[in-house]
């Protein structure tokens, strides 16, 4: 059955999805992968919809439209509400910082040196080798001008790291890499870690899967979750040392391998916990 119905039958009572939605957004608890890390506060818990988008990219809102880089922008039609969450349209992209001048928004971002644990419960409407959803973390250190530089480096030397929390289409699995950017732009390298894929069978994106990642900074340890099962760490050199300099925000985008296929991703809710006592 199609996510998008608007009634399941669960042991024989019709439970709306809007309804499971509901409860899904009322459970508090701390999920255990986060909580053998410590990381045990709340620092952001969102069950999206279109009117936590910014409708142009100022104030103090939960999510934007489109990243710094991009000249053209998604039209906020891309973003419509589905029963139990909020639908990204196809060539679409949300952040939790403000490509308009890098501002914050009314969301935390997440501090590499006291480290984080971050998830998204998602789902696509096809599987799709061409389907290229993402959910992801940058940091707001590498957004615009100036860029990134920190002492004792060269004029004009970047570096950066990026965390791939999902990616669908380069496997038939799950897909998390993490990526450390270095370089003078346009010369720019990345070392990432190899893909891994979760055994012998596709994923099936058009079911609610919960992507998790942590990151832990005193190893540099980047750990990566599908439905609460581990499934694939990374360290050194792939997990660079800057990471513990920056400060992390979270993108939802749905981007294509090349056909340009239509697809939506609906994303029930995206949640980060952080260790206690850390700023909000």
């Amino acid at each position: 059955m199609n996510t998008f119905a608007l009634a399941i039958v669960v042991a024989g009572i019709t439970v709306s999805s809007s309804a499971m939605a509901a409860d899904l957004c009322a459970d508090r608890k701390v999920p255990p992968a986060a909580a053998a890390l410590g990381y045990t506060q709340s620092a952001i818990d969102v069950c999206p919809k279109p009117s936590d988008i910014s409708p142009d990219g100022t104030g103090r809102f939960k999510l934007y439209n489109g990243h710094w880089w991009e000249s053209k922008r998604a039209p906020l039609s891309t973003y419509r509400q589905a029963p139990d969450g909020l639908i990204v349209g196809f060539d679409g992209a949300l952040t939790t910082v403000s490509p308009n001048g890098n501002k914050p928004g009314a969301l935390p971002t997440l501090a590499g040196s006291s480290g984080f644990y971050v998830e998204f419960d998602a789902y696509v409407t096809a599987n799709n080798r061409d389907h290229w959803p993402a959910l992801w973390l940058m940091p707001r250190e590498h957004n615009g001008v100036p860029e990134d530089a920190y002492p004792g480096d060269a004029p004009g030397f970047e570096r950066w790291m990026e965390l791939d929390v999902d990616e669908g289409g380069f496997t038939p699995g799950w897909l998390g890499t993490v990526h450390s950017w270095t370089g003078s732009w346009p010369n720019i390298k990345s070392e990432r870690n190899p893909y891994a894929v979760l055994g012998p069978n596709p994923l099936d994106r058009t079911k609610p899967h919960v992507f998790a990642a942590a990151f832990e900074p005193k190893t540099l340890k980047v750990t990566w979750w599908l439905d609460g099962q581990r499934i694939n760490d990374a360290g050194p050199p792939f997990v660079p040392e800057v990471a513990r300099k920056q400060n992390f925000y979270l993108i939802l985008s749905t981007q294509s391998h090349g056909k340009n296929l239509p697809y939506d991703m609906v994303v029930r809710r995206f949640r980060a916990f952080v260790p206690p006592g850390s700023p909000r």
